[in-house]
């Protein structure tokens, strides 16, 4: 059974800050991604969090848009290492996979760690 992550994981591990990560994860078919119905919380595997750090870098880094760097990142992380893929006539992006997994496995490591979902709803009365 696959480990299942909050979305203040994914916030950690892609430097993101919450309206971010919500917009990503309800405008695009991110894989991994659970609950999205009204009411539930949303629950992501491993994949959906490295598809939302990927994501996250190639918007920061390469200042692609999200209807850009979501297929990209879906292609990157579903290719066979050497990962590469053709952004332009002239452009090619080579991912480094494994440097990539092992920086997200690490800061998931420091997440879980240092992080507790925040509860929904109304807050418990005062007695």
């Amino acid at each position: 059974m696959p480990r299942i992550y909050h979305v203040d994981v994914a916030q950690h591990v892609a430097a993101a800050d919450a309206r971010w990560v919500d917009n990503l994860i309800s405008r695009f078919a991110i894989p991994g991604v659970e609950g999205t119905g009204r009411g539930s919380s949303r629950r992501l595997t491993l994949g959906a969090v490295q598809h939302i750090a990927l994501v996250r870098s190639l918007t920061t880094s390469l200042g692609l848009p999200l209807t850009q760097a979501v297929p990209i990142a879906m292609s990157l992380l579903g290719s066979s290492p050497p990962a590469e893929v053709t952004v332009g006539p002239w452009l090619r992006v080579t991912f480094e996979r494994d440097g990539f997994l092992q920086y997200v496995d690490e800061l998931i490591a420091d997440g879980v760690e240092s992080l507790a979902p925040t509860r929904r709803g109304r807050p418990p009365a005062l007695r």
